[in-house]
C-alpha cells in the first residue's frame, strides 16, 4: 500500500492548493513532501489515509504558525485559536495570552478555503471518510484477505486504476481481475455485515 513518489507530490500539491496562499504554495508543497518521507521513514508500510491526515497537519501548522514574524510552536490551544474557535476547555493558556497570540497571528491568515477545490477533486472528508469506519475496513481486508486480493482492492479503490491498469500492472487478463475483484469484494461485504 506504499504510495509512490508522483502520488505523494500530487498529494501535497492538491492540500495546498486548498490553502489559498500562493505565496507559500511551494513551500508548503515541500512541507507535505518532507512530512510524508519524515512517515515514511519511520512506518514504511503507513496507510496513505495516515499520511494524508500528517501532510494536512504540518501544511496547517506551517501556514498558520511557521510563516509568522514570530515564532508559534503548534499546540492544540494554538490550533484552536488559529481556527476562530477560542480557547478549548481543559486549556492551561491564560486569555491574555490567547489573546495576545490572536493578535500577533492577525486574524485569518491561510484559511482553508473549499471553494477552490474544483469538483474532481475529493475533499479531506472524502478521502479519508469515518475515521473508525476506516479501520474496521482496513482491519477487514487485512483479516479476509489473502495478499493479492488486498493488493487488488488497493489498485482498485485506493489508487482508483482501471481494471484494463490493474491487468497491465499485474499481468493478468481483464476477466481475471474481474473475478477476483468481485469474490475479495463479496469477501470484505460479509465480513463487513457482522462488524457493522
Amino acid at each position: 500500500m506504499r504510495m509512490t513518489e508522483a502520488e505523494i507530490i500530487k498529494m501535497c500539491e492538491r492540500l495546498a492548493f486548498r490553502y489559498n496562499n500562493p505565496a507559500e504554495q511551494q513551500d508548503m508543497i515541500q512541507e507535505g513532501i518532507v512530512r510524508a518521507y519524515e512517515i515514511l521513514s519511520e512506518e514504511p508500510d503507513a496507510h496513505p489515509a495516515k499520511i494524508y491526515r500528517e501532510v494536512n497537519r504540518r501544511i496547517y501548522d506551517y501556514i498558520n504558525f511557521g510563516c509568522h514574524a514570530l515564532s508559534i510552536p503548534p499546540s492544540d490551544t494554538a490550533r484552536s485559536l488559529a481556527r476562530g474557535k477560542g480557547i478549548p476547555e481543559g486549556s492551561s493558556w491564560l486569555t491574555e495570552a490567547a489573546e495576545a497570540l490572536l493578535g500577533a497571528m492577525g486574524g485569518n491568515y491561510g484559511e482553508y478555503d473549499d471553494s477552490l477545490v474544483s469538483d474532481d477533486v475529493a475533499s479531506p472528508e472524502e478521502v479519508l471518510g469515518d475515521k473508525e469506519e476506516a479501520q474496521i475496513i482496513s482491519q477487514a481486508i487485512l483479516d479476509k484477505l489473502d495478499g493479492e486480493e488486498a493488493l487488488l482492492i488497493y489498485m482498485r479503490y485506493y489508487e482508483d486504476m482501471t481494471q484494463d491498469e490493474v491487468s497491465d500492472e499485474l499481468g493478468i487478463t481483464r476477466q481475471a481481475i474481474s473475478l477476483r475483484e468481485l469474490k475479495a469484494v463479496r469477501k470484505l461485504r460479509k465480513a463487513l455485515l457482522r462488524k457493522l
